[in-house]
């Protein structure tokens, strides 16, 4: 039996799916949750792609996990809390150009980053001091979390997690 992860084939019809249901999503106005943003988005439709660009990268590295994980849990958990937090306390707030952000936003983002990152390798069994740990931990988390702060129009789906990756490939690999 084939592990569907394992699976090129199957995580592309995957993400190439999910995408079309987004584009008709935003054609015909269903799962309005998903667009009900106040700005111009790309993100709802770049999510599919970013997912699909972390499996490759986690193909091309012997299939390590953190490699898929990892960005795809910081892309998730960690950009909608640091919006959630940012809209709730709204303190320090910032423009990067083109959209509002805050530094409480931004500060929960590296906060929550550095939790998952430090976490997963952890769980990974990865064979690093803890020293060491926490300084790669720390590093991709402020780079992810710079990242976003310069992302704009939905792009932080796209840039976050290849920021998260070059990280790994940069200080881990």
């Amino acid at each position: 039996m084939i592990h569907l992860l394992h699976n090129q084939w199957f995580v592309l019809l995957l993400c190439t799916s999910f995408g079309i249901i987004l584009i008709a999503s935003l054609r015909f106005q269903f799962l309005k949750s998903v667009n009900a943003i106040e700005r111009e988005s790309i993100g709802s439709i770049a999510y599919p792609v970013s997912v699909y660009g972390c499996y490759l990268v986690f193909d091309y590295f012997n299939q390590q996990y953190l490699y898929f994980y990892l960005p795809v849990l910081i892309l998730a958990v960690c950009d909608p809390l640091a919006t959630l937090i940012g809209e709730k306390w709204p303190m320090g707030k910032y423009n990067n150009g083109r959209d509002n952000k805050t530094l409480m936003g931004s500060s929960m983002f590296l906060l929550s980053a550095w939790i998952i990152i430090f976490s997963l390798f952890l769980l990974s069994g990865a064979e690093l001091s803890t020293v060491k740990m926490i300084a790669i931990s720390l590093f991709i988390a402020i780079f992810s979390c710079i990242t976003e702060a310069f992302s704009r129009k939905g792009y932080d789906n796209l840039t976050i997690p290849a920021s998260v990756l070059v990280g790994l490939i940069l200080v881990y690999h």
